[in-house]
């Protein structure tokens, strides 16, 4: 594994604007954790200013244990991993909810915002190979 570096923006833009998916991490204002997976087409992840991601937030289990952790604590992180390359880009910062905000016909119900404060960036971090992806037939067309 090499070691962590730091990415600029605009690289961190080219990697998730790409991204099918992500893993995000949350947590209560006292004690609960929440890590729970997001996916969509490529290309669900847009940036409306230099570093902050536009989420869409799909229908899912109706628990809202992430998005209530964010209401409560907006500290959370986001986890990228590369599949063809083995990389994998960790992203803190802080995020909250717009549920005013939806876009019913593509399926979204709301979105939240994640703005970036820290990265690291670890190339060759993973060691495995990965087959290309399948796509849910329930993914909302972009």
């Amino acid at each position: 594994m090499s070691d962590p570096s730091k990415l600029d923006l605009s690289s961190i833009q080219k990697i998730v604007t790409k991204a099918d998916t992500f893993l995000m991490g949350t947590q209560a204002k006292v004690g609960s954790v929440d890590t729970s997976h997001r996916g969509g087409m490529n290309g669900f992840l847009k940036f409306v200013a230099e570093d902050t991601i536009r989420i869409p937030d799909y229908s899912g289990n109706n628990m809202f244990l992430s998005l209530g952790n964010i209401i409560e604590n907006p500290n959370t992180g986001l986890l990228f991993i590369g599949f063809e390359t083995g990389s994998i880009l960790q992203l803190s910062g802080k995020a909250y909810v717009k549920l005013d905000e939806d876009d019913f016909e593509h399926g979204i119900e709301r979105f939240w915002y994640f703005k970036i404060e820290k990265n690291i960036f670890t190339q060759n971090a993973l060691l495995l190979n990965w087959s290309a992806p399948h796509y849910s037939p329930f993914n909302p067309k972009l």
